[in-house]
């Protein structure tokens, strides 16, 4: 019996030497990837040519002269998309360029932003990344250096944006940012759009299937940032007068808060007609399929909304509004009589006055009045939304 034992640890001990030696160490990976080798390096020399007449855009986001911001991000990746149109160009690539012992440069960020949390910051953009339909690769460089050197090698590929120009002027790409859009409009007679992932959208019907049922969704962001600029934070008490106006009023209406969890007042939990988005685990991604797919969408002047105004067709009231890129002075013509080319003047409105209750509940009911609510449902199409969408691991079933 001990003799049969034995006999059979040297059988699997031959066997796994076999196996594991010869077989994976010797055949597979020296004398098979000999020849994958050689495999690999003529396909790469055939595909040299192809990959060097390709023409690409490169948008270039430096952290010490733009924003670690959503909104910007947001209104970068719009802007790069309306250059691939304008240059007929197929993909567009991102560089993201940062110093790790000082990462941010404006004043706004300074701080509160800094080396050891940079990189959450940084995270939280990630998401913003593939809502580019036309994203080729993603380049981060911890160097302006780095950077540089990649640009001396491949400048022939790229049309840069922003510009050498600007770039060498330490300028952002929002600088003028308007002032291209509404030049772009006029003459193109449309905005390019940003695409949401098919799993975010469908998360986000499958949500309001599951927890908002027969109810209408209006989606609200409201800015409450503690570190600058207060004076622009919404005022809480109005809201909450508005809020508890609806509970009473419109029982059939729920309100799906987009904030961040740290950011939302205590006076917010006791409304019972109000969902809070960030107890989903809800990112970025869902945080534009809510603004997307609500009837309406309600909010203040901060980065998110951007993907309500830079859009058409998205029915929204935006309060406390200002103007945007004041570098350029657009004062002289952007003012609260006056449009954005692409605005639809019946379902999109932008007011420059704080808000006050009586102001949000007239505002609220003349849009929920011109909306169409039973378009709004047959477009969610919810008879057809999967939940198991909402667990982990967010699968899509074919």
């Amino acid at each position: 019996m001990q003799f049969e034992i034995q006999n059979q640890k040297f059988l699997e001990k031959i066997v796994n030497w076999l196996r594991y030696v010869v077989y994976q160490r010797w055949y597979k990976m020296n004398f098979l990837g000999f020849f994958h080798l050689v495999s690999y390096m003529i396909k790469k020399r055939s595909k040299i040519p192809t990959v060097e007449k390709e023409k690409r855009i490169l948008g270039i986001n430096d952290f010490k002269v733009t924003d670690v911001a959503v909104g910007n991000m947001l209104e970068f990746q719009i802007r790069l998309l309306c250059e691939a149109h304008l240059r007929k160009v197929d993909k567009i690539d991102m560089a993201l360029v940062y110093n790790p012992e000082s990462p941010v440069g404006h004043w706004k960020y300074t701080s509160w932003i800094n080396k050891d949390n940079f990189h959450y910051h940084l995270a939280e953009l990630f998401p913003l990344l593939n809502v580019n339909p036309k994203l080729g690769s993603v380049f981060i460089f911890n160097s302006k250096d780095e950077l540089e050197s990649f640009l001396a090698k491949n400048h022939s590929r790229y049309f840069i944006c922003p510009s050498i120009f600007k770039y060498a002027n330490n300028q952002s790409f929002a600088r003028g940012y308007y002032r291209f859009l509404r030049r772009f409009y006029n003459k193109e007679r449309f905005l390019s759009e940003i695409e949401l992932p098919e799993a975010a959208n469908l998360w986000v019907r499958a949500f309001i299937k599951k927890y908002i049922k027969d109810r209408y969704l209006v989606a609200v962001n409201l800015r409450m940032n503690p570190f600058f600029a207060q004076h622009r934070n919404a005022k809480i008490g109005a809201w909450v007068d508005f809020f508890d106006y609806c509970s009473k009023k419109h029982k059939n209406i729920a309100f799906i808060i987009l904030s961040r969890k740290s950011e939302i007042p205590k006076e917010f939990q006791k409304l019972p007609n109000l969902i809070f988005a960030q107890d989903y685990n809800t990112n970025i991604q869902h945080t534009f399929g809510f603004i997307k797919y609500s009837l309406f969408y309600m909010a203040t002047s901060s980065g998110p909304a951007s993907f309500a105004i830079l859009s058409e067709n998205i029915p929204y009231i935006i309060v406390s509004f200002h103007a945007p890129d004041i570098s350029y002075n657009y004062n002289w013509w952007f003012k609260s009589d006056n449009l954005l080319p692409w605005q639809n003047k019946e379902l999109q409105k932008l007011i420059w006055e704080r808000e006050t209750p009586e102001l949000l509940i007239k505002e609220f009911e003349d849009l929920l009045d011109k909306v169409n609510k039973e378009k709004w449902k047959k477009g969610l199409d919810l008879d057809n939304a999967d939940e198991s969408i909402l667990d982990w691991p967010y699968l899509i079933k074919k």
